[in-house]
């Protein structure tokens, strides 16, 4: 083997070594962005004296969350993709007549995209003018609501969570 042909084959070893390296880290790469952009979606519920009682969905991931499917309900039934009629027909269920209290929802559509540090209301009453009694009674409902939420990050990879408020 002459010395030319000797210095072109480390040069092609080194080369296919580096194109390796190369593939490997790009690798690592993609896998560490797929963590480090995920979403996070999470439930709170507000249920301060004095203030309006709601539920919040919150996106505190760092990557948007693209929303599959939403739905809310009792033991008994869930409505996915809910209407205003639908969670009106929930609260009565729960002996709370909708009529009786001023509520507002932000359902999210199909492929709706919340993007990180975005909250949206599911279900908000209105501060019932200081009246104790009426607060008690939209914070006693809140446990038997169940809400489950499906979503997606932006590399299609699919989460969901299931909630139940622990009051």
């Amino acid at each position: 083997m002459k010395t030319a042909d000797a210095i072109a084959l480390a040069s092609a070893v080194v080369a296919a070594l580096a194109l390796g390296l190369t593939v490997w880290t790009a690798r690592l790469t993609q896998q560490h962005n797929r963590k480090s952009v995920r979403p996070l979606l999470r439930i709170d519920a507000d249920t301060r004296d004095g203030h309006d009682v709601e539920l919040r969905a919150l996106n505190r991931g760092v990557g948007p969350a693209r929303i599959t499917c939403f739905a809310i309900g009792t033991e008994g039934r869930m409505y996915e993709m809910p209407t205003r009629k639908d969670l009106a027909q929930m609260l009565h269920g729960l002996g709370v007549d909708p009529n009786h209290y001023q509520f507002s929802a932000e359902i999210p559509t199909r492929d709706e995209v919340l993007s990180a540090g975005e909250s949206f209301s599911i279900l908000l009453f209105k501060a019932s003018g200081g009246n104790k009694k009426l607060h008690d009674e939209l914070v006693a409902i809140l446990p038997k609501i169940k809400t489950t939420i499906a979503y997606r990050d932006i590399y299609d990879q699919d989460f969901r969570l299931d909630h139940a408020a622990n009051i």
